[in-house]
C-alpha cells in the first residue's frame, strides 16, 4: 500500500512538471483563435467594405469564423484562455470581447485624440483609428503574476504629409492599456487606458518571453537602426527600455515594417518595407539584440523579371528555427514568399516558395498547427481572396509543400495584410518543493483537519482535483498541492494520519513481585513519563503514582495509575549437595520478608533467617493478599573418599584377581570416570568410562604379554566439577 501511495505522488508531480514545461509561443493554447479582417476603409466616411473573420485552430483543419475586427485589417491581436477559448481581440484602438461586442472603456486605447484625425481628405475621423493600419499595431501579453489581467500595447502608424491641411503630422507612438477579464461578469473591462511609452517608431512591435517570469516588448526606431526592448515584469512595465544599436535600416528607407522572433527566442528578423531584411541575435535574458546581418534576395531579383525592386514587409521562422520565410514584393506589389536556409551562415541560400507571384503585402505567420499562413492576392481585383499555407515549413522547397487557396475566406469578410501578432507569456520562474511535518487527525473528537495553501499564489490544484485554497482531510492519506501565480510554482506535500491513541495503563493494582513493567499500547509515538524518561515502557520497583503522556502528530493522550509493590517472592536457591567430610553440614537460608510481612518455615521458625542441615525446607511469607513460598532440598556426601588401583593382577581364569578395577570407598560419589592403560611402547591397550568395567588382560581379544603397564585415571569426586582428580601409576600383569 505504501508503494502504491508513493507511485501516485510521483505521478502527480511528474504530470504537474509536464505542465511547467512551457511550449513555444506558437503552440500556446492562448494563440488558438486568430481574428482579422477590415471593416472600413478610406474611400468615404462610414463606408463599410466588409466584415472581419478569424481562424479557429482548435479544430483540424482550422475553421473559419466571423469576427468584428475593426479598422484597416493590418494590426491584429487576440488571446484565448488556457483551454483555447477566445477571450478578446483588438486592432490596438478598440477592444472586443469574445462575442464581438465593444468592451466597456474599450473604444479609445490610444489616449492622444489628435491621432484619430488621420491625414487625408477622405478619412472618417469618427471610426478610423490610428493603429489598425500599423504593421504590428496591436499586441497582447499577460500582466505578470496576475490572473485574468492583460496588457494591450497599441502602436500608431508612422505618418507624414507635406500638406498641413490634411491634419497633424505624427510619428509612430507606443501606448499600453490593461484589461481585467474578471470584470463585467467575465466579459472584461478596460481598467487602464493609453499609458504613453515612446514615439518616433516604425511599425514593428513584438513580444519575447524572457528567462525568468518576464516579457520583452520590442519596437524599432523609424529613423535609426535601433531596437528598444521594454521590460515587463511583476513590477509592471519599465518605461526605460534596453537599447540595442543593431542593423543598418535608415530613416530614408521608410518606416513600414515588422519584426519576428524565432521559436527558440535566439534570433530576430527585422523587415523594412524599403530597406530589406536583417537577421539579428537576441538574448532573452538581457533584451539585447546584436550581430545584424543582411539577407540577400538576389535569387528573386534575377530570375523573376520584371520584378526588380523588392519591398520586404513580413517574415516568419520555421518551427525548428532552421528556415526563414520572407514576404517580398515589387513596386506594383507583385510578390513572393522566399525561403532562406539559416544553416547557411552566409545567408545566401534562398528559394521561392510560390512561383505564381501570388502575394502582395501580407503577414506571414506560424500557426498552432505548425504550418505557416499568408494571404493569396488576386491582382485582377486587387484583393486578398484566400489564405495560402506552407504545410511542412521545416523542409526546403519544394518539400515544404506550398498549398495555395488552402483556406477560403469567411463569407462576406474582407481581409488585408494582417493575420495575428503572437501572444507570449512569461516562462516559469522558480519551482519550490516544501514537505510539511506529518499531521494527525486526533480521534476521538476530531473528524477532519484543514490543510491550507500558501499565500501569494492565485491558482491551486490538489492531488484530489480540488482547486480550493483549503482542503479538509478526514482520512489517512498523502496530499500534494501545486500552487502558482503565473510565474513561480510551489509543491507542498501533506501527510495526514488519523490518530486514535486513547490508551490505559490498567487499573490501580498491587503486585506481589519485586517489580512490574508498565507498557503503553501505542507504537511510533513520543512518550513522557513522570520522571522525564521517554521509553514506551516503564519498570516500577516501588509503590507510588505513575503517569505518562503520549504524543503523536500533535495528538496528545495521557493516563495515570497507582501501583503497589509487595515483594514476597522467595528464592531459597536450587537444590544442592554439600560435602560432609564426616561432619555435619550447615547452610544459611534467607527468606524475603517485606516490612510488615510474616514468615513461616516448615521447621516452625518465624524469623527471616535459619541455619539448615541435610533435608528439605520450605518457607511461606505473607504480606496482605500477597503470599510467596519456596522449597529447597540439601544433600550431604563424602567428598574425600580414597581411590586405589592394585599393583598387579593375574588374569589366569582362576576367579581370583582376574580383572583390574579401580577401588573406591563404599558410598563414594564418582562421576565422569575414565581409565586408560598403556603398554611399554605407549600404545593404549585398554579404555573404559564405566567404573564397573575393568581390564581383563587382553588386547584386541588376545591375552596381553606379562609385564608392567601404565594406567591413567580421571574422575570427579562428589558433584563439584572443580573436584576433578587425576591419578597415574604402574600395574604388573602376571601370567
Amino acid at each position: 500500500m505504501r508503494r502504491v501511495k508513493w507511485l501516485f505522488i510521483l505521478y502527480f508531480i511528474f504530470m504537474c512538471k509536464l505542465s511547467l514545461a512551457q511550449q513555444p509561443d506558437y503552440l500556446l493554447k492562448e494563440n488558438s483563435v486568430w481574428t482579422f479582417g477590415r471593416t472600413y476603409y478610406n474611400i468615404s466616411p462610414n463606408y463599410l467594405v466588409g466584415g472581419g473573420m478569424g481562424l479557429n485552430f482548435n479544430t483540424t483543419p482550422p475553421t473559419v469564423i466571423p469576427s468584428f475586427a475593426a479598422g484597416y485589417g493590418v494590426a491584429q491581436a487576440s488571446v484565448c484562455d488556457t483551454n483555447g477559448n477566445l477571450l478578446f481581440y483588438t486592432e490596438g484602438t478598440h477592444v472586443f470581447n469574445a462575442q464581438g461586442k465593444l468592451m466597456p472603456h474599450g473604444d479609445s486605447l490610444v489616449a492622444d485624440t489628435a491621432l484619430y484625425k488621420y491625414e487625408g481628405p477622405n478619412f472618417d475621423s469618427t471610426n478610423i483609428d490610428p493603429t489598425s493600419g500599423c504593421s504590428q499595431g496591436a499586441l497582447i501579453i499577460p500582466v505578470v503574476g496576475e490572473v485574468n489581467k492583460y496588457y494591450v500595447f497599441s502602436h500608431s502608424s508612422y505618418e507624414y504629409y507635406s500638406n498641413p491641411t490634411y491634419g497633424k503630422v505624427h510619428y509612430g507612438e507606443l501606448f499600453y492599456s490593461i484589461i481585467d477579464m474578471s470584470l463585467n461578469n467575465g466579459a472584461g473591462d478596460v481598467t487602464t487606458r493609453g499609458v504613453f511609452l515612446d514615439s518616433s517608431l516604425d511599425e514593428s512591435m513584438i513580444a519575447v518571453a524572457g528567462t525568468h517570469c518576464d516579457v520583452w516588448v520590442l519596437v524599432h526606431l523609424s529613423n535609426v537602426p535601433v531596437i528598444k526592448a521594454f521590460h515587463v515584469t511583476a513590477s509592471g512595465v519599465d518605461a526605460v527600455p534596453v537599447i540595442s544599436n543593431c542593423g543598418n535600416f535608415q530613416y530614408s528607407y521608410g518606416s513600414p515594417g515588422s519584426m519576428k522572433v524565432s521559436p527558440d527566442r535566439k534570433r530576430l528578423v527585422v523587415c523594412s518595407f524599403m530597406g530589406g531584411v536583417e537577421l539579428c541575435n537576441f538574448d532573452p535574458a538581457t533584451g539585447v539584440a546584436s550581430n545584424a546581418r543582411g539577407l540577400s534576395n538576389n535569387d528573386a531579383d534575377t530570375t523573376n523579371k520584371p520584378v526588380t525592386t523588392y519591398f520586404s514587409y513580413q517574415a516568419c521562422f520555421s518551427p525548428d528555427n532552421t528556415k526563414l520565410y520572407v514576404n517580398t514584393s515589387n513596386t506594383v506589389y507583385y510578390g513572393y514568399i522566399l525561403q532562406f536556409d539559416l544553416n547557411d551562415t552566409t545567408l545566401q541560400t534562398t528559394s521561392i516558395v510560390n512561383m505564381d507571384a501570388s502575394v502582395s503585402q501580407t503577414d506571414v505567420q506560424l500557426a498552432p498547427d505548425g504550418k505557416i499562413y499568408f494571404f493569396h492576392h488576386d491582382f485582377s481585383t486587387d484583393a486578398d481572396v484566400a489564405i495560402d499555407c506552407i504545410e511542412n515549413p521545416n523542409l526546403p522547397t519544394p518539400a515544404c509543400n506550398y498549398k495555395p487557396y488552402a483556406i477560403g475566406l469567411y463569407p462576406g469578410s474582407v481581409v488585408y495584410m494582417g493575420l495575428h501578432n503572437m501572444y507570449v507569456k512569461p516562462l516559469r520562474g522558480t519551482v519550490t518543493y516544501v514537505g510539511h511535518p506529518d499531521t494527525g487527525i486526533c480521534a476521538p473528537g476530531m473528524d477532519s483537519i484543514a490543510l491550507y495553501a500558501p499565500a501569494g499564489y492565485n491558482h491551486y490544484i490538489w492531488s484530489t482535483g480540488s482547486t480550493a485554497p483549503v482542503l479538509y482531510a478526514s482520512n489517512t492519506a498523502t496530499f500534494i498541492l501545486r500552487s502558482d501565480n503565473s510565474c513561480d510554482v510551489r509543491y507542498d506535500t501533506f501527510s495526514v494520519k488519523k490518530v486514535n491513541d486513547v490508551f490505559s495503563l490498567g487499573p490501580d493494582s498491587v503486585y506481589c513481585t519485586q517489580s512490574v513493567v508498565l507498557s503503553v499500547p501505542v507504537q511510533n509515538a513520543q512518550y513522557l513519563w513522570q520522571d522525564g524518561s521517554t521509553a514506551s515502557s516503564y519498570k516500577v520497583y516501588t509503590s507510588g503514582t505513575y503517569s505518562v503522556v503520549v504524543s503523536e502528530l500533535g495528538c496528545v493522550h495521557a493516563d495515570t495509575v497507582q501501583i503497589g509493590i509487595n515483594d514476597v517472592q522467595q528464592a531459597l536457591g536450587d537444590d544442592t549437595t554439600l560435602c560432609s567430610n564426616d561432619r555435619a553440614i550447615q547452610l544459611t537460608l534467607n527468606a524475603n520478608v517485606p516490612a510488615g510481612g510474616q514468615v513461616m518455615w516448615n521447621t516452625g521458625s518465624v524469623i527471616p533467617t535459619i541455619t539448615a542441615g541435610a533435608g528439605t525446607y520450605w518457607v511461606t511469607v505473607t504480606d496482605g493478599a500477597c503470599v510467596g513460598t519456596d522449597t529447597i532440598s540439601i544433600y550431604a556426601q563424602n567428598c574425600n573418599c580414597k581411590a586405589t588401583v592394585p599393583d598387579a593382577f593375574t588374569p589366569n581364569g582362576d576367579g581370583k584377581n582376574d580383572v583390574l578395577h579401580t577401588l573406591f570407598e563404599n558410598g563414594c560419589p564418582v562421576s565422569e570416570y575414565v581409565m586408560r592403560i598403556y603398554n611399554r611402547w605407549g600404545n593404549m591397550v585398554f579404555y573404559s568410562n564405566d567404573l564397573n568395567n575393568g581390564w581383563d588382560g587382553t588386547y584386541h581379544g588376545v591375552p596381553a604379554d606379562a609385564g608392567t603397564y601404565m594406567y591413567e585415571l580421571q574422575f570427579i569426586l562428589g558433584t563439584n566439577k572443580g573436584n576433578t582428580l587425576h591419578k597415574k601409576g604402574d600395574v604388573v600383569l602376571v601370567r
